[in-house]
């Protein structure tokens, strides 16, 4: 069997409130859901971890005027703003995805959803160590 990571996609398990699911590509696929990576690396099933950083995914959105982490199913679904935010454990942006459901949302109202995630995020990289 092959183990090199940049011949090989790799399939991870993931942690989180919700299942978030995305796919993160370099020079091969990944498609992240958990932290199982460095198991994999010392069974043998990986020759090296292909990760450079934590990553999670985390919805946020603004619901009758309401900030709200982690929408759930009826949140999301009143939801003025919904906005998906993948971030590393330096905070850079790996994905975002937000919709004006309602009506146009400020700058301000994008960098209070972004602050809002980070304390998240956090949470779900402390269940991705442990």
């Amino acid at each position: 069997m092959d183990h090199n990571i940049e011949n090989n996609p790799i399939i991870l398990d993931s942690v989180c409130k919700r299942p978030h699911t995305f796919t993160f590509y370099k020079n091969w696929g990944l498609n992240i859901n958990n932290s199982k990576t460095f198991s994999l690396v010392e069974n043998g099933e990986l020759v090296q971890n292909p990760l450079e950083n934590q990553i999670a995914a985390v919805s946020v959105g603004i619901v009758d005027g309401e900030y709200i982490v982690d929408l759930d199913y009826e949140n999301d679904s009143q939801a003025e703003v919904d906005l998906n935010l993948v971030l590393n454990d330096k905070y850079e942006i790996l994905e975002i995805q937000g919709t004006a459901e309602k009506k146009p949302f400020s700058k301000e109202d994008l960098d209070k959803l972004f602050e809002l995630t980070k304390d998240q995020i956090d949470e779900i990289f402390e269940v991705q160590k442990n």
